[in-house]
């Protein structure tokens, strides 16, 4: 099976890339050995760049920096009927979509809507009393809602169950002023939070918090790392070395109260999206490696069950990276699993694979 498209010349849009010019040819090979993954038949994601994929139930979400969203309903795909001004889309209920918007002044709004057609602007700002600029979604299930709320000088960590605004900010975090967070959330007393930000010396330096009932403390995490996946019986996380070192990316899973690192036969890696494989211990990461004698970035779909991380993909798909210490470059951004098990990957220009297995 070979799949051959044309790539694109990334925008201004797409910060953490830079690639080569447009209709640069890639091709997707199968081999017999890898032959877990098809191209899906998508007429509704045709001409999206799908950068985001999220599942809730046999149901999944793919966006587009665009705007666009692309829908499967556990049989087909569609285009639902959106009005989307934002970037992404969080998915919380059938009628309960948060997302964030770019104001004029560069700061990011909360915003919700029940139809994907109109939307409601969340002024934090009055509904907490904290002088916010900036407010970004971070997890939403049902109406449970967390975000990330920044001020001039702090950065605020903001819960909801559809009523008051509560600051659950952990005070491993409250001195370090404005910063980016993320995290996984396995329940709303059972979260890991990092926060990470750029030293002097251009270097990355985080610091992460578990809330375990309704307790903070600091999370015991591999050096520099985050939680990628935390499923019931599941804890792994991943870090990212300075980039003018190998291997760039790490990923460890937890074993009793030890952590291990995962090995990779690929050496220079980035790892940019998970999703769960099976079992608890079972994953999908998606990104690529670098082919240091060529220069080519080969996207990847490791399979991770044990200690180490298979290449389901296979194949060449190459593309020359002009900045190697970049992050990203490769024609698959993201990669979601439905509750029963079925795993779409997903790429440029409507590009969606789908594993049927061995």
């Amino acid at each position: 099976m070979m799949i051959v498209s044309a790539r694109r010349q990334m925008g201004s849009s797409t910060p953490v890339l830079r690639a080569v010019a447009a209709a640069t040819a890639i091709a997707l090979v199968g081999c017999a050995d890898n032959a877990g993954w098809d191209t899906v038949d998508a007429p509704a994601a045709e001409g999206v760049d799908l950068w985001i994929a999220q599942s809730r139930g046999e149901e999944i979400w793919a966006m587009g920096l665009e705007g666009t969203l692309v829908h499967y309903d556990g049989a087909t795909w569609s285009r639902p009927e959106a009005e989307l001004t934002s970037w992404p889309v969080i998915v919380a209920a059938p009628d309960s979509f948060w997302s964030n918007r770019l104001a004029e002044d560069q700061h990011f709004e909360l915003l919700h809507s029940t139809d994907l057609v109109n939307w409601t602007w969340i002024d934090l700002a009055a509904e907490t009393g904290l002088p916010i600029t900036s407010s970004e979604i971070l997890f939403a299930e049902g109406d449970s809602v967390w975000v990330r709320a920044l001020t001039e000088s702090s950065t605020f960590l903001l819960h909801t169950r559809g009523g008051d605004w509560s600051d659950l900010t952990p005070p491993q975090l409250a001195d370090l002023g404005p910063v980016g967070v993320g995290g996984c959330r396995r329940a709303d007393d059972d979260l890991w939070i990092t926060a990470s930000w750029r030293t002097f010396d251009d270097f990355t330096t985080s610091r992460s918090a578990h809330l375990e009932g309704a307790t903070w403390t600091e999370a015991d995490l591999p050096a520099g790392s985050h939680v990628l996946s935390c499923r019931p019986g599941e804890l792994v996380a991943g870090s990212q070395d300075d980039l003018s070192l190998a291997p760039g990316w790490r990923v460890y899973r937890q074993d009793g109260a030890a952590w291990t690192e995962v090995e990779f036969a690929e050496e220079w890696r980035a790892v940019f999206d998970v999703a769960p494989a099976g079992a608890a211990g079972e994953l999908w990461l998606l990104g690529w490696s670098q082919d240091l004698e060529t220069r080519l970035a080969i996207p990847r779909i490791w399979r991770l069950d044990g200690q180490r991380a298979r290449d389901t993909l296979g194949g060449d798909l190459g593309v020359e990276i002009l900045e190697p210490r970049l992050n990203g470059v490769g024609a698959l951004h993201a990669i979601a699993t439905t509750d029963n098990g079925t795993t779409f990957a997903f790429g440029e220009d409507g590009l969606i694979l789908e594993y049927l297995g061995h």
